[in-house]
């Protein structure tokens, strides 16, 4: 077999089929949408959730209010008849007491609102004893407890402040 030959070639042809430009658009089409979505994805996934936001107006604010020690049978019995009455003190029948031997006052109203949170009557905070509320650094614990309430609940304490109204 000469070099000559008919037939015989010593280049190879390519056979395979070559993408044609249609092709090439589909692919850079779904790459493209891919890349969208991917980043889509990613900015779902980190973006924080928020919490809800409910627009309550806002109802008339309770004042703090003082009492002495020698009338807390009565506001208990009497004037918090129909509240369920978180006590800060010594234990006293038909109330809440408050376990903690020192307690913060954003703590403590915390649990007073994880209450009110569960069906039943309205609740109220009496402080018994202002000692054991431990208040940030520099403040007197009767306000930094009355702060934290904010007037979303009946408050009594023990010798509270003289501009406080007390119980008459």
């Amino acid at each position: 077999m000469g070099a000559g030959a008919p037939g015989l070639s010593l280049v190879a042809q390519v056979t395979a089929p070559s993408l044609t430009p249609g092709l090439w658009m589909w692919a850079a089409f779904f790459a493209g949408l891919g890349a969208v979505v991917g980043a889509g994805l990613l900015w779902a996934r980190r973006r924080p959730p928020r919490p809800a936001r409910l627009a309550i107006p806002p109802g008339p604010a309770i004042a703090p209010r003082r009492v002495a020690v020698d009338q807390l049978d009565r506001l208990i019995g009497d004037r918090l008849a129909g509240y369920r009455v978180v006590l800060l003190g010594e234990e006293r029948p038909g109330c809440i007491a408050c376990l903690d031997a020192a307690v913060l006052p954003g703590e403590l109203v915390a649990a007073v609102e994880r209450l009110a949170a569960v069906a039943g009557p309205p609740v109220a905070l009496v402080v018994a004893e202002p000692g054991r509320l431990e208040p940030p650094v520099g403040t007197d614990p009767r306000r930094a407890l009355a702060a934290a309430v904010d007037g979303r609940f009946p408050l009594w304490v023990v010798d509270g402040p003289a501009e406080w109204e007390p119980l008459t």
